[in-house]
């Protein structure tokens, strides 16, 4: 997956996303991160693969504020952001 402006996942404010036995791999976003978070978003990922992402900018999870992840059970590997923070 990729996307050229936006991140693959992009949640507005307020929203929930719920990720379960999911494998994001492979994926690349220019201008955001592959998953980005509105404010006040609520994450959830269980048995979950993140690997071998990329972000240009804003790392390959942009977080907003006031925003709630829960990760578990999940593997998090060789993702990386070229111009900002990155998670795993």
């Amino acid at each position: 997956m990729s996307a050229a402006l936006g991140g693959v996942f992009y949640m507005t404010l307020g929203s929930t996303l719920y990720l379960h036995n999911t494998k994001i791999e492979n994926s690349y976003a220019i201008s955001s991160g592959v998953l980005t978070a509105g404010e006040s978003s609520n994450f959830y990922a269980t048995y979950s693969t993140f690997r071998n992402n990329l972000a240009y900018y804003q790392g390959v999870f942009q977080i907003s504020s006031y925003s709630y992840f829960n990760i578990r059970h999940s593997t998090f590997s060789y993702n990386k952001a070229i111009d900002s923070r990155s998670i795993g």
